[in-house]
């Protein structure tokens, strides 16, 4: 009891000191134990702790068990705070009465704030934790920002040398065509009879248009790009626009002896910018044409879904192998074939179709076989 450096004390029933060990003296820094005897630990501590302790020695005497190792924290009158782990049972006499109670009580302050800077480098570590994770997360959204900014990048650059693409070649090869012509017949219309120079002109005027469609879809391709179309939704009936588009095209489809049919309901209702619409359909019923034999047929249908109305276009033309459907609305694939009656082609019809289909909250797909025929969809919101 002398040597322990531990604090080892005994109390009577008013939990006043009747015993201490030197251990016990170096903690309340007395020199001989008459200093503590009599006094209790109010007379020592603040009153929160003195009261704790006198509570836990009269359970101890009142109910007879013992307790272990109970963490206390000790605040003394100079402000000092101290952490110990008490453990406290009753002391009886020789015949068995509790008159008091036993105590040891061991200094574990050096261990509290050990454990108290754990704590606090835990805490510290998890707020490291949280601010790299979302530093991380910032990163990560820094990241995303600049995959879509080089994706745009690309594609802008894929849209410039497209542009330049139609303009160095494909816009100058039918102007060199139509200049050839007219340069014929400036100095050999003299010696040509009516048939021929009726052969001719048939031959400019089919120039003129292909010529004209290029520039048309450039233009709405190039103001698509820049933002300067403007979009105007609208509730838009696809029987009368369809209507409307088949008489521009049935002395086209005259020519190949080609049988247009459209099976579209009287209130398929769409809401969707009509000038948008109409170049679509104008483009999709054009290609079919073009690479449908003489005597084919094609034919335009609607369905009606729970929000969408689906328009197909289907043909029973030369169709499409696999290899050239994966090139198919790609900005960066160059593809384009001359049709069944060596008609001409951009390559930017299909592409302005499904920047306009998806302008429009759409979207468009194909299905062909080839020498089968090719069947091209779109899908547009019901109004």
């Amino acid at each position: 009891m002398e040597n322990t450096p531990d604090s080892i004390y005994f109390k009577d029933l008013e939990s006043r000191f009747i015993k201490v060990s030197k251990g016990t003296l170096r903690k309340f820094k007395v020199s001989s134990e008459e200093e503590l005897i009599g006094k209790t630990d109010f007379d020592f501590f603040d009153n929160k702790h003195a009261t704790e302790a006198r509570d836990d020695e009269l359970e101890v005497i009142k109910t007879g068990k013992a307790f272990d190792n109970k963490v206390e924290k000790e605040v003394w009158p100079d402000g000092r705070v101290t952490w110990v782990s008490t453990s406290k049972v009753p002391l009886k006499d020789n015949e068995g009465n509790i008159i008091g109670t036993f105590g040891i009580t061991r200094d574990i302050t050096s261990y509290k704030e050990a454990e108290e800077k754990i704590k606090s480098y835990v805490k510290e570590l998890e707020l490291n934790k949280a601010l790299i994770e979302e530093k991380a997360k910032e990163l990560g959204n820094v990241n995303s920002k600049l995959i879509n900014s080089e994706k745009k990048l690309k594609k802008m650059n894929a849209n410039k040398d497209k542009f330049f693409s139609i303009i160095s070649h494909d816009l100058r090869s039918p102007f060199s065509s139509l200049l050839g012509l007219s340069d014929f017949l400036k100095y050999e219309l003299g010696d040509m009879d009516k048939e021929e120079i009726q052969q001719y002109i048939s031959t400019l005027n089919k120039s003129a248009h292909g010529i004209y469609k290029l520039l048309d879809n450039l233009l709405h391709w190039s103001s698509l790009q820049t933002g300067r179309l403007e979009y105007k939704p609208e509730e838009l009936n696809l029987r009368e626009l369809i209507l409307n588009i088949l008489q521009l095209y049935n002395s086209k489809a005259f020519e190949k002896e080609i049988t247009l049919t459209i099976e579209i309901a009287v209130d398929s209702i769409a809401y969707a910018d009509n000038n948008m619409i109409d170049t679509v359909v104008r483009n999709l019923l054009n290609n079919s044409i073009k690479f449908t034999e003489t005597g084919g047929e094609i034919t335009i249908t609607t369905k009606k879904t729970d929000d969408e109305i689906i328009v197909s276009i289907s043909d029973n033309g030369v169709g499409i192998n696999k290899k050239d459907i994966t090139k198919l609305f790609r900005i960066e694939e160059h593809f384009t074939n001359l049709g069944t009656a060596n008609e001409s082609g951009t390559g930017l019809g299909l592409i302005l179709c499904k920047e306009f289909i998806e302008k429009n909250g759409g979207k468009i797909w194909v299905e062909s076989k080839e020498g089968k025929g090719t069947t091209f969809f779109f899908s547009l919101p019901k109004a």
